[in-house]
């Protein structure tokens, strides 16, 4: 584990990396207010987490600079997931979008969408997603069932635990 700052031009962004093992499965941006960098889902992944709610656009410029320097943490440029809740489902978006990185999954783990950030309509194209749902409080299998209409390809994961 260690505690960085991301530099994007004059934009400086304080980070937390965990590294669980030396060849990780996958390389994961967490949006920490929404997901523990620590959750089992992510437990084989080497785990960037941006430790403020941040805009999108610092959210997407840290995702770039996790694709640039994939390599340094030992990481498989082409299998960079997004975690977290709707701000994440958002950024995998963002994403595809921009065209760059092209994400390999999008992990969603209860994803509550409001009034100010409603629940996006245009999926075509997102990355495959792992959905994490409750029984009530989130929106994750509203969204799984848009994923699908779209055609992405989505596994739903009950969690009646912490939904």
């Amino acid at each position: 584990v260690a505690d960085m700052t991301l530099r994007f031009g004059a934009l400086r962004v304080q980070t937390t990396v965990h590294w669980p093992q030396v060849n990780a499965v996958s390389l994961a941006l967490v949006l920490s207010d929404e997901l523990s960098p620590a959750d089992p889902w992510l437990e084989s992944s080497v785990v960037v987490g941006l430790v403020m709610a941040s805009p999108g656009q610092i959210e997407l410029a840290a995702l770039y600079w996790l694709a640039e320097h994939s390599g340094e943490f030992g990481a498989d440029r082409d299998r960079i997931v997004v975690a977290g809740g709707a701000r994440a489902a958002r950024l995998a978006l963002a994403a595809r979008d921009s065209g760059w990185p092209v994400l390999w999954r999008q992990l969603l783990v209860h994803p509550r969408f409001t009034a100010e950030q409603p629940m996006p309509t245009n999926l075509v194209g997102a990355p495959s997603a792992i959905v994490v749902c409750g029984e009530r409080r989130d929106d994750g299998r509203r969204y799984s069932e848009r994923l699908r209409a779209a055609g992405v390809r989505v596994r739903e994961v009950d969690d009646d635990d912490r939904g």
